[in-house]
C-alpha cells in the first residue's frame, strides 16, 4: 500500500523507479508512469559493470542524496 501510495501522491512518477515482484503493485506503478522492474532484473543490473547497466535508474549523486533523504522522511517520520 505505501509504494502505491508513494507513486499516486507524486507530481512526477515518471521520475520513480519502482522494484517489485509483486504483479499487482508493478502495473499500477506503471498505469502511473513510474518504471517498474522485478527484483531479480534489478539486481542483475546493480550488479554489472557501469558499462552494461542501462539508463533505467542511473542517478548522479545529487539525485541519490534526494531519494535517501525522501525515505527518511516517509520511513523513518522525521
Amino acid at each position: 500500500k505505501k509504494i502505491k501510495e508513494m507513486v499516486e501522491c507524486s507530481n512526477h512518477a515518471r521520475d520513480i523507479g519502482v522494484v517489485s515482484d509483486d504483479r499487482q503493485i508493478r502495473h499500477y506503478a506503471g498505469a502511473l508512469g513510474a518504471k517498474k522492474v522485478l527484483v531479480e532484473d534489478f539486481l542483475r543490473m546493480i550488479n554489472s559493470s557501469p558499462t552494461e547497466q542501462t539508463q533505467t535508474f542511473k542517478l548522479d549523486q545529487r539525485q541519490a542524496d534526494q531519494i535517501n533523504r525522501e525515505l527518511a522522511e516517509i520511513w523513518l517520520n522525521k
